[in-house]
């Protein structure tokens, strides 16, 4: 039984192969699209990491935190406690 039931989707599937073969027609692809699409996944992409902003920001917390104790320091210096007891 299980040996008819596979001839018959068999014969359904190439039935089926068929009715689609007369219903779609076959298309020509546009060359400047294969072309470029073949480009596109031959040649390896150009990738560039940006590090720059992330320097930049660094530099900026780091020149703020410089200056920022350095402030503290003078400030101290001129009205903190004076060495005499």
């Amino acid at each position: 039984m299980s040996k008819d039931w596979m001839e018959i989707q068999m014969n359904d599937l190439s039935d089926f192969e068929v009715h689609l073969g007369q219903l779609l027609s076959p298309r020509q692809a546009n060359p400047e699209f294969v072309q470029t699409l073949k480009r596109r996944l031959i040649t390896v992409p150009q990738t560039t990491v940006e590090t720059r902003k992330q320097f930049k920001t660094i530099l900026i917390l780091s020149v703020a935190l410089f200056s920022g104790g350095l402030i503290l320091f003078v400030l101290s210096l001129i009205f903190g406690r004076s060495g005499k007891a």
